[in-house]
């Protein structure tokens, strides 16, 4: 599917994120790309691809945030650091744990390489997309509370999306 098409499906589909239920944006994600040509189980598996690495970038933000709190947690940031090398080092991980659950629902394997190099170039607009979240709201916070050093920037982006996390999860 083309860039522009592609990017009609994701902002079409978003509008039914304002209809009652969580799913109707899946819903309609699937249902447009099936329009164009695209199989059902392929624009699923993607969706769910996209969801862990949104996932995955919001804890990243939210971790290593933690460096920059005045007395961090530093086994949290550490555990943010290792969880991120290791999903950056080892992709095939997470594809091996997907085509083992297709298979055990009696689906083929995707049969899908994905290089450490693949998934920064995936990872890095989502951890950017997040850290423009952050930077969003610690300009309503600043509104709020005029006082507020920009040295709190990567905390308070950290604790959205913390807060983000517990919410999606």
């Amino acid at each position: 599917v083309s860039f522009r098409k592609s990017t009609r499906i994701v902002y079409y589909s978003a509008l039914a994120a304002y209809l009652p239920g969580s799913m109707w944006h899946y819903v309609g994600r699937v249902y447009l790309a099936e329009k164009e040509g695209v199989p059902r189980l392929r624009a699923v598996i993607s969706i769910a691809i996209e969801s862990v690495l949104i996932l995955l970038a919001a804890l990243a933000v939210a971790g290593l945030s933690l460096a920059a709190w005045p007395e961090p947690p530093l086994w949290a940031a550490a555990l943010a650091l290792v969880l991120l090398v290791g999903v950056i080092w080892r992709p095939d991980l997470f594809v091996k744990l997907v085509d083992w659950g297709l298979q055990s629902i009696g689906r083929k394997p995707l049969g899908v390489h994905l290089s450490s190099k693949d998934v920064l170039e995936i990872l890095v607009p989502f951890v950017l997309n997040w850290i423009s979240f952050g930077l969003i709201f610690f300009a309503l916070l600043a509104a709020l509370y005029p006082g507020l050093p920009l040295l709190y920037i990567p905390a308070v982006s950290g604790i959205f999306t913390a807060a983000w996390v517990g919410g999606y999860l």
